[in-house]
């Protein structure tokens, strides 16, 4: 997988450069390659036999010592992890605590118990890192105690985040930018929402978008932690049409933010309009801040804006976390963008952080 990538990560350099050429390609250009949610730990570290493995250490960067791992040691874990499937994960910090160190002729591969493999940046101050799930990390943790256990440490471990590959996708529109790089740095932005900046962005995805905000903003690595730590249960069936689909869809119902169709149904693959949007927006800020406004609306399409919708766009109105498509207009009807829904994320972060 690794070397697929890498393969493309040299097609997309080639087509850069050859665009460039002809003035064909904006300065915020990044040579990016489409991840996949999972691959094996070999992968990952592009360490495809025990044999390209010259020595290996076990760190503690906090100690700033490292122990040495014998022959027997390095085959016993990478004949154990070397299919292990790997987590696309992104993380501000790619190494803190224990490291599992490779040194090869093509460079030293590190593994990190808790942030897995980093394979590049996401944005500035964020990582791309593929991790270990849960239940197969509790399987080597016996690699802190042998670290912590030892009593021949030897100071001195350097371990350096790869940055030669960047695998952010910027938007074309020049706008929109400062928001998505702004929204990757604070871990606000969803990799899968990384694609088609300009089309509208789905129920499902919206839903994924601001969960994914409220595990942030409440300090939590996932929406599901996020349920998991306070003590709120959610129901999985929810929906009759949501079966396969992202967890937010029913932990976001469970908190009352989002509603389905006829009690039943949800239409993950349905649009968000500009209304829609900001209702689940003022019902997430509900969450962290104390919602009300006396702002008066002096949009020309005001009339056009549901009832039930008008507090809602009162209040992103006034908060300046929704504006309007124009100095005059609303568009309270208007379907929303990817792009627009993380700038609008981007905002709300801002006011109830």
């Amino acid at each position: 997988m690794m070397r697929k990538i890498r393969t493309l990560l040299r097609a997309a350099a080639s087509a850069l450069i050859a665009a460039a050429a002809l003035n064909a390609v904006p300065a915020y250009a990044y040579n990016v390659v489409d991840l996949p949610p999972e691959m094996t730990m070999a992968e990952a570290l592009e360490i495809y036999d025990v044999s390209e493995i010259k020595s290996a250490t076990v760190s503690e960067l906090n100690d700033d010592k490292y122990i040495t791992l014998s022959e027997d040691e390095i085959k016993d874990f990478y004949y154990s992890a070397q299919n292990v499937s790997l987590v696309r994960r992104i993380n501000p910090t790619p190494f803190r605590g224990i490291n599992v160190n490779f040194y090869t002729d093509s460079g030293v591969k590190t593994f990190n118990l808790t942030s897995g493999v980093q394979i590049g940046r996401y944005g500035s101050d964020n990582y791309m890192c593929y991790a270990m799930k849960d239940e197969d990390m509790m399987y080597y943790m016996y690699l802190d105690s042998m670290y912590h256990e030892s009593e021949n440490k030897q100071s001195g471990t350097i371990v350096v985040p790869r940055t030669e590959n960047d695998f952010l996708k910027l938007p074309e529109d020049p706008w929109a930018v400062s928001s998505v790089q702004e929204a990757a740095a604070r871990s606000l932005l969803p990799y899968e929402l990384t694609y088609n900046y300009n089309s509208y962005i789905s129920r499902e995805y919206f839903c994924k978008l601001l969960g994914n905000f409220i595990a942030v903003t409440a300090g939590y690595s996932s929406i599901e932690n996020y349920m998991i730590y306070n003590g709120i249960p959610y129901d999985t069936g929810a929906f009759a049409d949501c079966a396969g689909r992202d967890s937010s869809i029913c932990i976001l119902h469970a908190l009352g933010i989002v509603n389905g169709k006829d009690g039943v149904y949800f239409d993950p693959e349905g649009v968000i309009t500009r209304e829609e949007a900001a209702k689940l927006v003022t019902e997430t800020a509900n969450r962290f801040i104390f919602v009300r406004t006396n702002y008066r609306l002096e949009y020309d399409d005001q009339d056009q804006i549901s009832d039930w919708a008008q507090f809602y766009v009162t209040w992103v109105t006034d908060k300046g976390i929704m504006g309007g498509v124009d100095s005059s207009n609303f568009a309270p009807k208007d379907y929303y963008t990817q792009q627009q829904a993380i700038a609008t994320i981007t905002r709300l972060y801002n006011v109830c952080k």
